[in-house]
């Protein structure tokens, strides 16, 4: 009897070691799995943040663009109207 409780109490330690190593290589897993998360995470923001910069950059870009263009019109109306100004007060047209 006292044999097959010491045997069962082996058992029993060996059970108890078995579980404490899975857990403590769950607990490593997971930390791991942690970091390589946040690691991506932290990549994907500044992919993100890299993205919307350009984003901005580019709108300013077009903004300008834009800008110059409406300038250039203005300005071929502006010489265009001239034209038609000095045909109608030149006679000789």
């Amino acid at each position: 009897m006292k044999d097959e409780l010491e045997k069962k109490n082996n058992d029993l330690s060996s059970v108890e070691k078995e579980a404490d190593k899975f857990l403590k290589n769950s607990e490593k897993r997971l930390q791991d799995a942690i970091l390589k998360d946040d690691e991506e995470t932290q990549a994907a923001a500044r992919e993100l943040l890299q993205l919307i910069d350009s984003i901005a950059e580019h709108k300013e870009f077009m903004e300008a663009t834009i800008a110059q263009r409406k300038e250039l019109y203005e300005t071929a109306d502006y010489i265009a109207s001239l034209s038609s100004k000095t045909s109608s007060t030149n006679p000789h047209t």
